[in-house]
């Protein structure tokens, strides 16, 4: 049986809050936050295709 686009696009959206759940830093911790917000950025990239607004506080 195969998927329909709804399923597919289901299972992406999981697939993404999975992504983002498991990148997500204390945010005492400097360098994992600057990674957290390169996944943040890069899926918002493959999402909109465009590049995001970096600000680095």
């Amino acid at each position: 049986m195969t998927a329909t686009r709804a399923e597919v696009a289901v299972e992406a959206l999981i697939a993404d809050i999975e992504t983002l759940v498991r990148c997500e830093p204390p945010s005492s911790d400097h360098g994992a936050a600057a990674r957290s917000a390169d996944v943040v950025a890069a899926l918002g990239h493959r999402l909109l295709d465009t590049e995001p607004d970096r600000v680095v506080i």
